[in-house]
């Protein structure tokens, strides 16, 4: 889990099947020592998650990605230029499967467009 970690939710809401958050970035994270040392980039998987997590946050349920039918990187987040983001999922339930739409954002600058379902995880 990357919440409370790599960020934190600073505004969270859920109207319509619209989840809108503001998140902040922790430019300290073990992650960002990585990926990359003289460099720091937000790796792309971790996108991913956060989109994921803010989901299950809002809706209390533990999903996993099941299908990305799309997933479109369009620009670097530095964390130490970008220190908040915002989030925005339109979901959508058929029994237990959501279908998401998602994007990272800061500003008119688009990091992130997500399209993929979701099903609940399989307790082993």
């Amino acid at each position: 889990m990357l919440l409370n970690s790599l960020y934190h939710i600073a505004e969270i809401k859920n109207e319509n099947n619209i989840i809108e958050a503001l998140i902040t970035i922790n430019e300290e994270d073990e992650i960002f020592k990585g990926h990359f040392p003289d460099m720091p980039v937000l790796p792309g998987v971790c996108q991913v998650e956060i989109c994921k997590e803010l989901l299950n946050h809002k809706l209390q349920k533990s999903l996993s990605l099941s299908e990305a039918a799309s997933i479109k990187f369009l620009a670097f987040i530095a964390p130490n230029d970008v220190k908040k983001l915002n989030a925005k999922i339109v979901y959508a339930q058929n029994a237990e499967e959501f279908s998401i739409t998602a994007s990272l954002f800061s500003g008119d600058k688009t990091f992130l467009k997500l399209q993929a379902k979701l099903s609940p995880e399989i307790e082993q």
